[in-house]
């Protein structure tokens, strides 16, 4: 039998399975009834367990990178739950010496711009790092073509080398699914 199968001694719990689709890597799944977390469960293989008290609760799954799934009301006991993750928009990250047009290390940090979503899981269910300031993305580019994903949305992106350089800004607008090359010089 599944683990949501077996029975806890001297407790009585509901069990909340399922899978989540979409680029579920490092994702996992919060079950929250109001402030209050019931559970988080890492999934593995696209599938997630989680034990928590029956009645309603809220499922949203989570990813870094990527963003959250529409939240689903469900009531514990049960199974067979269904979570789609977004498909995040992709930067192949590339920063150029102005002079000599050479890859050069450095970082971009990626700001939201308006309603765009954030990558992060609200502080309560959290269990990824924030990079704070309202970053959306962190990248150190160290070697040309540096890989990050973002939610789909609008982007002001700075890149800087360090204290005594200029800071190169540009706008972007990422699209779900689509691979983006930002170059900056």
């Amino acid at each position: 039998p599944s683990g949501c199968a077996r029975s806890m001694v001297g407790r009585s719990r509901g069990c909340r399975s399922g899978t989540v689709t979409g680029p579920n890597e490092g994702a996992w799944v919060a079950l929250t009834n109001g402030l209050v977390v019931g559970g988080l469960a890492l999934v593995k293989d696209g599938a997630f367990e989680a034990r928590v008290a029956p009645g309603e609760w809220t499922a949203t799954a989570y990813a870094v990178g990527v963003g959250a799934s529409a939240a689903a009301v469900v009531t514990a006991p049960a199974d067979a739950l269904v979570l789609a993750l977004p498909e995040p928009a992709k930067l192949e990250v590339t920063i150029r010496d102005i002079a000599s047009n050479a890859p050069i290390p450095a970082q971009l940090s990626v700001f939201p711009v308006g309603d765009t979503a954030t990558p992060y899981a609200p502080d309560n269910v959290r269990i990824d790092r924030a990079w704070g300031n309202q970053r959306s993305q962190v990248v150190f580019a160290i070697t040309p073509g540096t890989a990050a994903s973002l939610p789909a949305g609008r982007y002001r992106a700075v890149a800087s080398r360090g204290y005594s350089y200029e800071l190169a800004e540009v706008d972007l607008d990422l699209a779900a699914g689509e691979t983006y090359a930002a170059c900056s010089t």
